[in-house]
This record gives structure tokens, sequence and C-alpha cells, in this order.
């Protein structure tokens, strides 16, 4: 018959069964487990027999049903190198237990489809990850260390914590609510949205041709600390754009060639190099400890303080 070793949280065939094996009575897949058919095995349920999955079945092999598969948590069919939802499951799949995206591999989120990663649940991509659905990380890990695209009508929402350790391009929206690190590349694109009511911490490099919003949201206060480089872009008429409601602490390099904004409420913290040359419009307050470059045809607005502080310095080479 079917063993399945159940002392971990993986779900394993025991060898003894042979590479076909056959449910003949009901099972369970634990939220936070994980059963994996193997690229050599086939698992049969059979007539009358019901698989009820309310964790994760993987698919490498054969997966054959002539009884009934109850399908609440998430089937990935890794037959191929496309991981797939599984309709069964409906549109609305939430991953319970940690799971890699293995190099050479996809995951595709298809329109109307919503992949919820569950509190203390890590996802790590070291493949391609592809949103054209939403991604919702409500408390859970998600890593990536592969390639991760959001189109224009992909959904990222993030109360938990994000880390881009490879390549992130954006053309959708992203909203933030507690901590996103950037430790690469992340290419926002124009038309993209990024609202940020927490923690974005940048340690590489962003190119902002899209709209980044840095706000305040009842307790929420955003705050972008930036290690390195984040520059506003434009692209002929396409004029990416950074605008400040909350806090922002500058340790490296801020570079705006298009559209910089500081509202009321904003403030920066200045402890490096912010260099302007666009416009750059001031109604919060700027303290400059280091330098603040307003570049040659640059326009830089003032309509409320700008401190520039001991050992901090303002040029003007533009307006």
């Amino acid at each position: 018959g079917l063993v399945l070793d159940k002392s971990s949280n993986d779900l394993t065939f025991n060898s003894d069964g042979g590479n076909s094996q056959t449910l003949n009575n009901a099972f369970t897949i634990a939220s936070g487990e994980t059963l994996t058919i193997g690229s050599s095995e086939t698992l049969i349920i059979a007539s009358g027999v019901t698989l009820e999955n309310v964790g994760i079945l993987i698919n490498i092999g054969t997966f054959t049903t002539t009884g009934t598969l109850t399908n609440t948590g998430l089937v990935l069919d890794k037959s191929s190198n496309d991981l797939t939802f599984n309709s069964d499951g409906g549109t609305s799949q939430t991953l319970k237990g940690d799971f890699t995206i293995a190099s050479g591999e996809s995951l595709t989120i298809a329109s109307g489809q919503t992949l919820t990663i569950d509190s203390g649940v890590t996802l790590t991509n070291n493949g391609i990850l592809t949103n054209n659905g939403t991604i919702a990380n409500n408390g859970g890990t998600l890593t990536n260390k592969g390639k991760w695209d959001n189109p224009v009508v992909g959904i990222i929402t993030n109360s938990s914590n994000i880390i881009n350790d490879s390549l992130l391009t954006n053309y959708g929206s992203i909203e933030n609510s507690d901590t996103f690190t950037n430790n690469n590349m992340l290419d926002h694109k124009y038309g993209a949205t990024i609202t940020n009511y927490k923690n974005f911490n940048n340690t590489k490099r962003v190119d902002v041709y899209g709209k980044l919003d840095n706000k305040i949201n009842g307790g929420l206060v955003g705050l972008i600390t930036n290690n390195n480089i984040i520059e506003i872009k434009k692209s002929g008429t396409d004029l990416g754009e950074l605008n400040n409601y909350a806090n922002i602490t500058n340790d490296s390099l801020l570079l705006n060639q298009s559209t910089f904004k500081v509202f009321k409420t904003g403030t920066i913290t200045n402890n490096q190099t912010i260099t302007n040359n666009e416009n750059f419009t001031n109604y919060g307050i700027i303290n400059t400890n280091k330098m603040f470059l307003n570049a040659e045809n640059a326009h830089f607005y003032n309509y409320n303080k700008f401190m520039n502080n001991t050992g901090g310095w303002y040029k003007n080479n533009g307006v």
C-alpha cells in the first residue's frame, strides 16, 4: 500500500511501496505539511476515496485521481519547469509551509489569482516569479534571489518582510506596510506605483521611473533609508516621481533627474549627498549635514525650512 513518512512536515513516499502507489483510504495533507510526488512516482486516488489538501501538494511526477481531491491548500504542478496553481484550489490559495522556486523553475500567478504567504512562512525565489495577479505577504517572508516580474496588472502587498537580493521589475503596484529591503536592483517602471507606509530600505540601487510615495497612514509612518543610490529618472516625457509625506534618511546618494517633492508633513535628513538636476519642491523640512547640490539649469523651490547644519553645505548652480 502507501507509506507516508510524517516525521517532519514533508510527507514522502516510502521506497518499499514502489514508484506507483494508490491511496485507498481518505487522507489529509494538514496545514503546514507538504506532499511531494517525485519525478518517477505516481500517486493514484482510488474511486470513492478523498484526498484533502490543506497544505501543499507538489507534483513532479504523475498524479491521477478517479476519486476526489478536496483542495483548499496549494497545488503546484512541477511536472515541467512551470509551477502552476491547480484550478481545484480556486483563485485564492495560501502558502502555509516554506517553499522554494528552484533555479530554472518559474511560478506564474495568473490574472485573478491570489497567492497569500501565511504568518511565519518563507517563500524563496531562485528562479522566475511572475505576478499577473496578487501576492499578499501576510506575516511571512518573501525573498527574491532570482528574477521577479510584477507586470502592469500585478499587485504586491506586504505586511511583514520582503527582501530583494536580485532583480525586481515593477510595472504594477507595490504597497508596503512593514519592511521592504532592496539589496540589489529595483527597476520601478513608468506608470507603476510604490506606496510605503513603514520601512523601505535600500542598500544597492533603485531606479524610479514610476511613482514612489512615502506616506503616513494612521499610526504607520513611512521611512525611506537610503544607503546606496536612489535615482528619480525620466525617459522623454515620462517623468519619475518621489513624493515624501513622511521621513527620508539619506546616507549615500539621492539623485533627482525628474520630480522630487517634500510635502508639509515630510522631512529629509541628509547625511551624504542630494543632487537635484531637474525640479525639487520643498514644503516640509530638510536637514542637510553634508552636501546638497542644485545643479546647472535645475530648479529648487523652498516654501518651508532648509536647515544647513554644521558640516553641511548647499551649492546652487541653478535656480
